[in-house]
């Protein structure tokens, strides 16, 4: 690992824009390309699902095998960074080819789109994976790696303001201007793709000769070049089965009140949904000020006991708010705060808790598998949201919520509320008990580089007092 542990500012703040260009891309393909298909380029809704389902499937293969195939990457750009570039590139061509409309055939359409679509999956998966596992590699230092996702973190909001908040405005604009709506879109993701490139641009130029040096990652010959093999082996790490537990928990709650939101306020709260878009925008700069505050509270007393700590408050705020119920705008903004905080440390905090593993891995196995790693993360973070979005629907179903009617019974009105916020208060509570029965604190960290650096030395290790690690 780098001789110097601590990061210069331009690398923190310059590794942040990454961030920022995944989440302007994602959330914009993500919410957007199915009105696109659908509205504008004319397809069917059962072909543009399709389009879109696919797309996805390839995307989840592609981030399986990445992380293992960057860690096994040598070049005089690094592991990751080339990655970088190319995914970036990608994902520009793929953004505007996309949101164009086409005049071909209804099946040249489905094929275009399709191919389309799965190319900006792809160029966001080979530029994500490396990227998030860069972080691992740019310092081993514990406190650090929380500096390192804070600016990323905050630049994460920043990207969510372009991909949600901006298109529509937007496309509006550039309408007014006088192009037509299916033009109007091309243009905004010209934008975003330039800047998605740009911000990746910063970041590969911010952290060059930051990476691992060569000749500190094993021999082309003891490369591990099995990926299953790779994965069982992060299976089998013992601090693993707790963020297993953390990664499930979270999805299921923040599946069950992100998607579930919608409900609880048109049906329990009584709002619009243009109240509820204006709460949304406030709670992204909400987002940015817990994000300073969850950093924060991290570096004083550790990852794993700040983690706890916001999931529990923010528990015990839903709990009150349970009771209480919302039925004003200020109460939604307060509920959405509440939420923002448990919210706000899981997506600050997992990354680097993901990164201490890195050392595990070594320690026990002698090789860096950072990509894997991340590879891993994505594909259970993935399922679980998958099985949330399951639960979410079935127990929508089991209360009795019927999409035509205007008005839900009080019986489902009350089971909305169970769900939107019951889900997430027991989520936050097991989450936070997993986080404590974590065992890699700050103090066990430290004392595994000891025995790492020993190791790497050719020196007898000391194994005490990492009995829960290795």
């Amino acid at each position: 690992m780098n001789e110097t542990k601590k990061l210069s500012n331009k690398t923190i703040f310059g590794y942040g824009f990454g961030a920022m260009a995944d989440a302007a891309a994602y959330n914009f393909y993500i919410m957007y390309a199915l009105y696109f298909l659908t509205t504008i380029a004319g397809l069917s809704a059962g072909k543009a699902g399709l389009v879109i389902s696919v797309a996805t499937v390839i995307a989840a293969i592609v981030g399986v095998v990445l992380g293992p195939i960057s860690d096994n990457t040598r070049s005089r750009f690094g592991r990751r960074r080339p990655y970088l570039l190319a995914g970036g590139t990608v994902l520009l061509v793929g953004l505007v080819l996309f949101f164009r409309p086409m005049e071909f055939s209804d099946s040249g359409k489905f094929a275009y789109y399709m191919a389309m679509f799965i190319i900006i999956n792809i160029g966001y998966g080979v530029f994500l994976i490396p990227y998030n596992a860069l972080g691992a590699e740019l310092t081993n230092d514990y406190d650090e790696r929380t500096k390192l996702r804070t600016p990323a973190t905050f630049m994460n909001c920043v990207g969510n303001i372009i991909g949600i908040s901006l298109p529509l405005t937007a496309v509006a604009a550039f309408t007014k201007a006088g192009a037509s709506e299916g033009n109007a879109w091309n243009y905004f993701a010209m934008i975003v793709g330039a800047a998605c490139l740009i911000a990746i641009l910063i970041t590969w130029k911010t952290t060059k000769g930051k990476e691992l040096p060569q000749e500190s990652l094993e021999a082309p010959e003891d490369r591990e070049l099995n990926p299953l093999k790779t994965f069982w082996r992060i299976l089998k790490l013992k601090p693993f089965k707790w963020v297993i537990g953390i990664l499930i928990l979270f999805a299921i709650g923040y599946i069950a009140f992100q998607s579930g939101l919608v409900y609880y306020v048109l049906f329990y709260a009584g709002l619009t949904e243009a109240q509820m878009s204006t709460a949304m925008f406030i709670y992204i700069f909400i987002g940015m000020g817990w994000t300073v505050v969850i950093s924060l509270l991290a570096t004083k007393i550790n990852k794993k006991k700040g983690m706890a700590l916001c999931f529990l408050v923010s528990a015990a705020g839903m709990a009150i708010m349970y009771f209480v119920g919302v039925h004003s705008f200020g109460m939604l903004v307060l509920l959405l705060a509440i939420f923002g905080m448990g919210n706000g440390a899981y997506w600050l905090l997992i990354y680097p808790i993901i990164y201490d593993l890195a050392e595990v891995y070594e320690y026990q196995y002698g090789k860096r598998k950072e990509g894997a790693l991340m590879s891993m993360y994505g594909c259970i973070f993935t399922l679980s949201t998958a099985l949330g979005t399951q639960v979410l629907t079935i127990m929508l179903t089991l209360v009795g919520y019927d999409p035509q009617l205007p008005v839900q019974s009080a019986e489902t009105i009350n089971g909305i509320s169970n769900i939107v916020l019951g889900i997430p208060i027991i989520t936050f509570v097991l989450g936070a008990l997993c986080s404590l029965a974590y065992p890699l604190s700050k103090k066990t960290f430290e004392k595994l580089m000891q025995q790492l650096e020993a190791k790497r030395a050719g020196e007898p290790s000391d194994e005490s007092e990492l009995e829960r690690i290795v």
